[in-house]
């Protein structure tokens, strides 16, 4: 009871004491604050700062130099130590300034597991508010899940927009970003700037969580040396090598924003590359035009004058010769059904679905053949052909070389009789003769056909040409079954309608046709003497009777039409493209920072609400606001100290952050020259080891058989 009620009345006394003698040393505190520095020589006034009563000053205990001795209004406050850790008396010991004292210092709890923070229950929400008003705003959380959130999105865009530029052709072009000329490298300056702003965040996100990476080793659950805390510069390295002294000093934080610089370094070479312009064949939605044929047969009287017969054997003789193309609408056999021209430009294609009428003539030789001279006329010669059992005979007589000409099918001797059929929808007889070297006789029959079929067809408005493609369903447009039942051969009409102009007009087209397929031949092989034995001019009258019929159509298988039909235009144009390797690689990135990001988030949630964080960290107010009126300070303020003793004066003790006063204090250190400790993370050399033993037991196994092998017999 007597130790219980003096330490009752100790406080008092203390108290009353300190009442006397509040004057004197308020007086001297003055004194001494302006003649000396009280932390270059804090010996001065360490015996009067010990009177200052605990109600009126700041000093709490002897000395200004430990943790529990000073209370800093403005610091930020965090939870007090926990009380099961207590306080080590310092006595007697030598602190960092080289005095000694025997002042209490608050420890931070060591557990094997998990740090336990405990707030004070009075002002815990209060303090957790005031460390996090010092936060930067790139490692507050609502800025990294933004960007998290931000780096997912892009991922995910860049991915759809690959496939919809794959399936669309391209994406519309912009004028504005033309690949030539001075407006070349827009794009390129627009993308590259765009990907240097999503790479800031990361970078900013960097710089602040290399300034807090030694606060937060500080924080640890045990006290670190100075290479880890004071000594830890993670701002003015290259930020490869920061990535890999982090690595090694298991500096997590620091690894993962380096992580995410280094991976924007790659942000804008892919970015200038992303887009590509490309020219490629374009076709333009529907455009409404009229109609001017459909398939019908014309009136007889619309064509008796033979104008147009005539222009078409004309075109077909010099197609043969001079290997003219096709007019447009007519290719191959085909007449689509015409119909107008959009207004476009040159270089483009009309694309629409029509009916044409396919013009074909089914070419064949004789069985056989014999010629037959009049002894009395040695020009004159009879020549007899059979078909199976139906017979031709022909006969010449002239003082010309070469002879040939058409004659309408009229067989003798056989069941096929032709006299009822009128002559315009005959077969057709294409007879060739010659006198030298040697006398020879050829003959070709020809039957004409016709059919209307719906086709799809690409008009090139440049050149004229047409290209058809045969459609297995019929367009709306018109009836391809109304072509007739019989096909014009467009070599022989009534002539008793006819009149003599007319005449004359078909005369000159049986002459023409013949001619135009001798010629050719003449053209392939000046002697004649392959198409004469070899039937060779079976296939050139079939080519150029085609090309007969496939013009004649046009005039007698299409009447006039005045419907809207809907065609499409393809014209060249240039066209955006997503690179797919590109894009891939842009999202692997987005991806890579964002769950290194998300990382980060989740490693600070529970440090940076109870890390005391100065106001304007990086500084170096900051730097004395972390060790003011602390033994760091004292012992760094030394006039021995140098910059070669610098790192020395710090050696030896272990750091760690009060959070009762938001200081970095100092312990000694127990563990003498193992200052410094480079390895890898404990992830690593855990499966590092593991492989390891795996590798072993594999070759020990191999060892083993090679062993039972030798012994077997």
């Amino acid at each position: 009871m007597s130790d219980t009620s003096s330490s009752m009345r100790q406080p008092a006394e203390s108290r009353d004491y300190g009442k006397l003698v509040n004057k004197v040393a308020q007086k001297w505190n003055h004194r001494f604050s302006k003649s000396i520095n009280p932390l270059a020589d804090a010996d001065a006034f360490q015996d009067t700062a010990s009177l200052q009563p605990l109600e009126d000053g700041q000093y709490m205990t002897a000395t200004p130099n430990t943790p529990s001795s000073v209370y800093f209004p403005e610091s930020c406050p965090t939870p007090t130590a926990s009380p099961s850790a207590g306080a080590q008396e310092r006595t007697p010991k030598t602190s960092l300034s080289g005095q000694s004292d025997s002042t209490a210092v608050a420890m931070p709890e060591v557990s094997p597991g998990k740090t336990e923070v405990k707030d004070i229950e009075r002002s815990g929400g209060q303090r957790r508010a005031q460390c996090e008003a010092h936060v930067p705003l790139p490692v507050q959380k609502r800025a990294q899940w933004a960007y998290i959130g931000l780096m997912v999105t892009l991922a995910i865009l860049l991915e759809v927009l690959r496939w919809y530029s794959n399936k669309h052709d391209g994406l519309t072009y912009i004028v504005w970003f033309h690949p030539t000329g001075f407006k070349s490298p827009w794009l390129t300056v627009l993308l590259t700037i765009i990907s240097t702003l999503l790479a800031t965040p990361a970078i900013m996100m960097d710089t602040e969580v290399r300034k807090l990476q030694p606060l937060i080793n500080l924080l640890g659950r045990d006290p670190a040396h100075a290479d880890r805390t004071l000594l830890l510069n993670c701002g003015q390295q290259n930020v490869f090598l920061t990535f890999a002294r982090s690595l090694f000093w298991e500096n997590l934080y620091v690894m993962a924003t380096t992580a995410c610089v280094i991976v924007t370094f790659a942000f804008q070479p892919l970015a200038g590359t992303l887009i590509s312009v490309q020219d490629i064949w374009w076709i333009g939605s529907h455009v409404s035009v009229n109609s001017l044929a459909k398939i019908g047969l014309a009136r007889v009287e619309d064509f008796l004058d033979m104008t147009e017969f005539q222009a078409a054997s004309s075109f077909a003789s010099a197609d043969v010769m001079y290997n003219v193309s096709s007019p447009p609408f007519i290719s191959n056999g085909y007449t689509v059904a015409e119909f107008e021209l959009p207004d476009s430009g040159v270089n483009d294609t009309v694309y629409a679905n029509r009916s044409a009428v396919l013009s074909q003539a089914s070419c064949a030789v004789p069985d056989s053949l014999a010629m037959v001279r009049v002894e009395s006329s040695p020009t004159l010669w009879h020549n007899t052909v059979l078909f199976g059992q139906c017979s031709y005979t022909w006969t010449v007589d002239s003082n010309a070389t070469y002879l040939y000409g058409v004659a309408p099918a009229a067989f003798t001797d056989c069941r096929q009789d032709f006299a009822s059929v009128p002559l315009q929808y005959r077969p057709v007889f294409f007879w060739f003769f010659t006198y030298k070297p040697d006398p020879i006789a050829a003959l070709v029959l020809c039957t004409p056909h016709a059919s209307g079929q719906p086709v799809s067809v690409a008009l090139d408005l440049a050149t004229g040409a047409t290209a058809v493609t045969p459609l297995q369903n019929s367009p709306s447009d018109a009836d391809t079954a109304n072509v007739g039942a019989f096909a014009y051969n467009g070599v022989f009409f009534d002539e008793t309608i006819l009149d003599q102009t007319a005449l004359a007009r078909l005369q000159a087209i049986q002459q023409q046709l013949p001619g135009a397929v001798f010629e050719a031949a003449r053209t392939r092989n000046p002697t004649l003497l392959r198409e004469f034995s070899a039937r060779g001019f079976r296939d050139l009258a079939q080519d150029v009777y085609s090309t007969y019929l496939s013009l004649v159509a046009k005039i007698v298988y299409f009447v006039e039409d005045d419907e809207t039909i809907a065609v499409r235009v393809g014209s060249e144009c240039k066209r955006f493209f997503v690179v797919g390797t590109v894009a891939h690689l842009l999202a692997a990135a987005f991806t890579v920072i964002a769950a290194c990001t998300f990382g980060l988030a989740y490693g600070l949630r529970r440090t940076l609400p109870v890390l005391p964080i100065p106001p304007r960290l990086g500084t170096l107010g900051a730097a004395i606001w972390l060790t003011a009126q602390t033994d760091i300070a004292l012992s760094l303020g030394d006039d021995a100290v140098d910059a070669r003793h610098f790192a020395e004066r710090l050696s030896g003790h272990r750091y760690f952050l009060d959070r009762e006063s938001g200081r970095i204090m100092s312990v000694p250190s127990v563990e003498k020259g193992k200052e410094r400790r480079v390895s890898l993370p404990a992830r690593v050399r855990e499966e590092l080891g593991m492989v390891w033993q795996k590798a072993t037991a594999i070759v020990s196994g191999r060892e083993g058989a090679a062993s039972m092998a030798k012994t077997l017999p």
